[in-house]
């Protein structure tokens, strides 16, 4: 069976596993009443400056880790969103093949803080573009863009490379997690 899905280990009340599929949007939608691939995108918009800036320290130190100020992303993204992107993301599969969350909304806000927000906020980041579809899966080369793409924003947003295709979307470069 190949499932469409990319998990990712975080330390919460002990180390756990994001599942990023359709069980987890759907559960965030639900939860939230929020579309989840725009709230996904606007936390992204939000923070896409200070990542640009955290890469460009990265590089001139030449580290592989990826400083963010804690306090400025806690500023950025709301509590609420997150830790409902997290607790929707920590689920499980019974036998039955059936998922169910093991912890509340609650029980996940008190693993995070504004100390854990950055490392939380790039492990989610970090699913979500292990989740993003490779060109072979999507079958079709770079979405276009249109003129009221172009008109959404200043900056119109990163074109995928032709090895990954895909649709237009907010792509993080390669080394954003090396």
């Amino acid at each position: 069976m190949n499932l469409a899905e990319a998990r990712i280990p975080i330390m919460l009340d002990k180390e756990r596993m994001m599942i990023f599929n359709a069980n987890t949007m759907e559960k965030f939608e639900q939860a939230t009443g929020s579309f989840f691939m725009d709230t996904v995108a606007k936390i992204y918009e939000a923070m896409k400056p200070y990542l640009d800036q955290a890469r460009e320290r990265q590089k001139e130190n030449h580290t592989k880790e990826l400083m963010i100020n804690s306090f400025e992303m806690s500023r950025k993204i709301s509590m609420s969103s997150l830790t409902a992107l997290v607790w929707a993301a920590v689920h499980e599969y019974d036998e039955k093949d059936e998922p169910h969350w093991p912890l509340t909304l609650s029980q996940v806000r008190r693993y995070i803080n504004t100390t854990t927000v950055p490392q939380v906020f790039m492990k989610f980041l970090q699913g979500q573009i292990e989740n993003t579809p490779t060109k072979e899966e999507m079958g079709e080369s770079p979405a276009l863009a249109t003129d009221h793409q172009q008109n959404v924003s200043a900056e119109p947003p990163v074109l995928k490379d032709l090895e990954h295709g895909g649709e237009r979307s907010i792509a993080l470069p390669e080394d954003a997690f090396a």
